[in-house]
């Protein structure tokens, strides 16, 4: 009985070891702790939140697009506040002006910004 125990121990660690290194043959990172990388500092940047493709100025910007992603949905409440936009009155194409700490909210408006920004 005691090697009976022994044996059924023994193929339970070999099956364990080769189960385990099959797992990390076709999937190297199972066993890898992801962290999420730490959010961006965003308030020193010039970022343009939009609902869908907008044809790009020749200014450097970051865009964002808020409604397929709610992180930058949140991001774009956080700057509105700072604006005291309140969160019904929110519209896209939203543009953060970091360096200035203004927001720009509608078409025209943004353009406007992005035809200062390059001089015409």
């Amino acid at each position: 009985m005691k090697k009976q125990i022994i044996y059924i121990i023994i193929g339970a660690v070999i099956l364990l070891g080769v189960s385990t290194f099959i797992a990390v043959k076709y999937n190297p990172d199972i066993f890898t702790v992801k962290q999420k990388p730490a959010p961006a500092k965003t308030d020193n940047q010039i970022i343009l939140y939009y609902k869908a493709a907008l044809e790009s100025a020749k200014v450097a910007y970051e865009s964002k697009e808020v409604f397929q992603n709610q992180t930058y949905a949140a991001e774009l409440g956080q700057k509105a506040a700072i604006c005291k936009i309140s969160a019904n009155a929110i519209g896209v194409p939203f543009l953060w002006d970091g360096p200035d700490s203004k927001c720009i909210v509608g078409d025209q408006d943004v353009i406007n910004f992005f035809k200062s920004k390059i001089g015409q």
